[in-house]
């Protein structure tokens, strides 16, 4: 007789635990724009992030294709981010997936993004001169 875990653990739920989480490393495709809500006073962040994927195909070409993510920066990680994801920036994202929905014009309208949990900025700081204008590093 063989035994099923179910068999061996029963007090157990035999599903599978469900994972929402993503990382993405890309560049940011625009400064981060701040949201402030009145009701609340909490803040929200958004940008996007383009992942590039570069294959080869079957006859050796090579092929790249690019996602873009948008992305959702909550009230604690604002002010920070706000100083530091600018456009063009290599960034490293940890967050979970969210799907919204929307109406527009009478039809209705999926949107996918990522709540960010955690970031890191993956290249060099830009020094700023005294008017606050980036110097690229090199």
């Amino acid at each position: 007789m063989q035994l099923g875990r179910s068999d061996c653990f029963p007090e157990r739920d035999t599903h599978m635990a469900q994972v929402n989480k993503v990382f993405y490393i890309g560049n940011l495709t625009r400064d981060l724009e701040v949201k402030e809500f009145e009701n609340s006073g909490s803040k929200v962040g958004n940008t996007a992030v383009a992942v590039n994927e570069i294959y080869k195909l079957k006859d050796g070409t090579k092929k790249e294709t690019v996602t873009f993510i948008n992305l959702e920066f909550p009230d604690h990680l604002v002010e920070h981010a706000s100083r530091m994801a600018k456009k063009g920036r290599l960034i490293h994202i940890e967050g979970k997936t969210k799907l919204r929905e929307y109406e527009k014009d009478g039809q209705k309208h999926l949107a996918h993004s990522v709540r960010v949990e955690d970031y890191q900025m993956l290249d060099p700081k830009p020094v700023e001169t005294a008017s606050g204008d980036p110097i690229e590093p090199g």
